[in-house]
């Protein structure tokens, strides 16, 4: 019996002992495997008297340094050992991985430890066998979830340890966003301090900076990344200090590397306390066996029913996890929860409050969401829903706008997914969140309405404005302004390049907009951007190259300088009709004083034939003439028509530099009130007396309209100038119409005459219906000596002199209107006299 009992004993001491063994087997690292002695190399060089080991100062419990800076840990034990086996001294460099692998590369160091093998690191070393196995596990956040695999950690930022064989790993499957820590430990520290979520370290260090920091709690184990090996290596092709290193450690004892483990990796604490309570728990166990025996039907079927109820609670805690998790994935965006089958829907709280409502404010319902539905987007919504829920659409992403409870509307961005569906197919719950955009919906049409006004500025600008992308010239942009400078549509402009329009000229190195490309600062030009057109479309051009997020653009401002030209022709016109009334005063000066001598030549040249003058007899008699015989071949040579002819035209150039005198004088100087129809049939009048005499055209035969205004107020003018103004204008319009016959056909010669008031001016028009004028041609007609006559028949002054006499003289104006095969108009405008003009006014 007694004996029985010891053997009872001993079988469940034995027992223990075997689950002890085990347990310590799961917990404490795995035992270095036999070392094997390394091939067969080249001969051996004599045994150096010291070697230089390089490895990582940051592996505990492998290697590690104190507070002081003392190395210590696994490795450090085992060379002090290597060193008393082998006699060789040992100089042991422990640094950052990177730099410690930098160490060996370079030559410094004879031997490295603490290494993974891998096919990149065996073409540069040979290897010992390994002595350790180590798991290299991901770890991440507590607050983080499905982090399983390789492929879950795209996306995130992964710490790791600068040299480390898992960066090689990650990368090899597309991970590329890894950040660089110089030890484990600065990684442990990063994680502890948010920089980083995620970290992959060997798992002895992670747990041992993991525990030291106070973060076991705040970080899970996510999954092992890979499993490697600890080899200690030499450079390729040292066999001799290979077998150095492998024979050195299998001279030391096995029972001194394993109290070296023991040390630095930790035992199973037991003792004949614990032996004895193992006697008490075997004892123990073997009564509640039998009691145990007995109960085993009785749990069985506890067990099937805990197993039901077990799996009731998992499938509702599973429906609650999915809940949940989505709702973590919408960071914290109000979460719905619709069974699709009862039209019953869960709103979170956080869902309600987002429209101002208190958790009980809403009903769990489809028709409640529907109802608070704005209704310019009820019928989009509804449709949506429809669509995604019969297949028709992949994907449920809807942006509405819900009514809160203070009656506005915020915009809203709904994210469904279909989460269980039927036997068929059907849907039977969707799930969701709810986030508010409003403000990014208000920012956007800020941006909406900015960029209105903007296209609104520009299309309204006077500038024109040119935008060209400088990579393929393409216009991006363009204003209304410089589409009508280049005469063409804004859609149209939009479809040209900047080298398919000619008028920029980028093939030409010195065009301003080829130097603004090339970088030469802005450049400046005058050009004719409707070249088909005179006189349209000339512009001020400014050309400047910008730049803005990386690409470059020409911008080309262009303003109208049309009338700025035309002003300028006019300035230059009037300094060429200055010019001439200077000339014409000064002439007028020098021809008086010789025309006065004529004019006096004249008359006592007629008074020496008068028979009346008795001196004039006496002469003759003296001479042996009688004067009435000097008198009668004076008679028949028409000596006295002649002597008439000469006054007559004394007179009419003395009428002229009078004319020319009062020219040249102030406006206003001899200005008299005059009735301008009475001053324009005087004209008439002339114009029909000299036509008559010089017998080039007939002025009879030309149709005179008159249609003078009967409300026209005396005019203060000089009658003299206005009347040769009219003449120059007549006589023009005759000669027109005698030598534009062939191109009037049969329609006869007129010339019509209108008086108005205008303005408070009186204006007078002089038309005719004869050949007209093309616009450069009317460009030319008031400069002086321009002419269209043969040489001989006019000096080209006539016309230049009336613009002077209109506009310096009288303060007026002067215009030309004509075109081809339409006649010509002259209409004159002539300030009223002051009364006149404040009553007008």
């Amino acid at each position: 019996m007694k004996s029985g009992r010891i053997r009872a004993v001993l079988f469940g001491a034995r027992f223990v002992l075997f689950i002890a063994a085990f347990a310590l087997a799961l917990v404490a690292p795995q035992a270095a495997p036999p070392v094997h002695s390394a091939q067969p190399g080249p001969p051996a060089q004599a045994r150096p008297a010291s070697i230089t080991v390089v490895m990582d100062d940051n592996y505990p419990p492998y290697i590690f340094r104190t507070q002081s800076g003392d190395l210590q840990g696994v490795l450090v034990d085992q060379w002090k050992q290597w060193s008393a086996a082998t006699g060789v001294a040992v100089n042991l460099v422990a640094t950052d991985w990177d730099k410690a692998q930098q160490i060996m590369a370079e030559g410094r160091a004879d031997v490295i430890d603490t290494m993974f093998e891998n096919e990149a690191r065996s073409r540069v070393y040979d290897f010992t066998p390994a002595y350790a196995q180590l798991d290299v596990p991901v770890f991440y956040h507590k607050n983080l979830s499905g982090i399983t695999n390789l492929d879950s950690l795209h996306g995130f930022t992964i710490g790791v340890k600068a040299g480390d064989a898992c960066i090689d790993v990650l990368r090899g499957r597309g991970i590329a966003t890894v950040m660089e820590f110089s030890s484990y430990e600065e990684v442990i520290k990063a994680a502890r301090d948010g920089v980083v979520k995620v970290f992959c370290v060997d798992k002895p260090p992670a747990l041992y900076y993991l525990y030291k920091y106070g973060l076991d709690d705040d970080y899970l184990f996510g999954f092992t990344l890979y499993s490697g090996e600890f080899h200690r290596a030499v450079k390729k092709g040292r066999q001799d200090l290979l077998l150095l290193v492998e024979n050195g450690f299998d001279r030391i004892p096995r029972s001194e590397l394993e109290a070296i483990n023991n040390k630095w990796l930790g035992v199973p604490l037991y003792n004949s306390q614990v032996l004895s309570a193992i006697r008490y728990a075997i004892a123990g166990v073997a009564i509640c066996l039998a009691a145990l025996g007995g109960f085993n039907i009785v749990l069985r079927r506890r067990v099937r029913i805990k197993t039901r109820e077990l799996s009731e609670l998992l499938a509702a805690l599973r429906e609650s996890d999915e809940r949940w998790q989505f709702a973590l994935e919408g960071a914290g965006a109000g979460v719905w929860d619709w069974n699709v089958a009862t039209g019953k829907v869960f709103f979170s709280d956080r869902w309600k409050s987002m429209l101002g409502f208190a958790p009980d404010e809403l009903l769990d319902n489809f028709e409640q969401w529907r109802e608070l539905l704005h209704p310019d987007d009820r019928e989009a919504a509804i449709r949506t829903v429809q669509r995604y829920l019969s297949g028709e659409s992949s994907s449920y992403v809807l942006e509405h706008r819900l009514r809160c409870k203070d009656g506005r509307y915020r915009w809203i961005l709904a994210v469904g997914k279909v989460v269980a569906r039927d036997a068929s197919g059907a849907p039977l719950r969707v799930i969701g969140t709810h986030t508010d955009i409003s403000a990014r919906m208000d920012a956007e049409e800020s941006l909406r309405r900015a960029f209105a006004f903007n296209e609104m500025i520009l299309d309204h600008s006077p500038v024109g404005v040119l935008l060209y992308d400088c990579s393929g010239g393409a216009c991006v942009m363009a204003s209304r302004a410089a589409a009508e400078l280049l005469g063409m549509d804004k859609a149209e402009l939009l479809g040209h390049t900047l080298h398919s329009l000619d008028i920029w000229n980028t093939a030409d190195p010195s065009s301003p907009a080829r130097k603004a490309l090339a970088g030469e600062g802005p450049q400046r030009a005058d050009l004719r951007l409707r070249r088909a057109e005179e006189g349209k479309g000339l512009a001020e051009c400014t050309f400047c190259r910008i730049e803005t997020a990386g690409a470059a653009y020409l911008l080309i401002i262009a303003v109208d300088i049309d009338e700025r030209a035309r002003m300028y022709a006019i300035m230059a016109e009037t300094e060429k009709m200055m010019s001439v009334g200077g000339l014409a005063a000064g002439m007028a000066h020098e021809i008086n004083n010789p025309l006065a001598g004529i004019l006096q030549s004249v008359q006592n040249l007629r008074r020496r034939l008068d028979a009346g003058i008795p001196a004039n007899a006496s002469a003759a008699a003296e001479v042996g003439c009688g004067l009435d015989a000097i008198r009668d071949y004076c008679a028949r040579r028409q000596v006295f028509e002649l002597l008439d002819a000469v006054r007559e035209a004394g007179q009419k150039a003395a009428s002229i530099v009078a004319n020319m005198l009062e020219f040249s004088r102030k406006p206003g100087t001899g200005h008299v009130p005059v009735e301008i129809s009475v001053l324009l049939d005087k004209a008439l009048e002339l114009c029909a007396n000299d036509y008559d005499m010089k017998k080039k055209y007939d002025f009879r035969k030309v149709e005179i309209v008159r249609e003078y205004g009967t409300d026209l107020p005396h005019v203060h003018c000089s009658p003299t100038q206005i009347e040769q103004v009219a003449m120059n204008i007549l006589r023009n319009a005759a000669q027109a119409l005698s030598k534009g016959s062939d191109a009037m056909g049969s329609r006869p010669p007129r010339i019509v005459l209108r008086t108005c008031v205008e303005a408070g001016m009186a204006r007078i028009d002089i038309a005719d219906n004869g050949p007209g004028m093309d616009e450069a041609l009317l460009g030319k007609v008031f400069e002086p000596f321009f002419t269209t006559k043969e040489v001989g028949e006019g000096t080209g002054l006539g016309l230049s002199v009336s613009y002077f006499i209109v506009t310096s003289s009288h303060g007026g104006s002067i215009q030309a209107n004509s075109a081809p095969g339409e006649g010509t108009t002259f209409t004159i405008r002539l300030p009223l006299g002051p009364a006149v003009q404040e009553a007008a006014a």
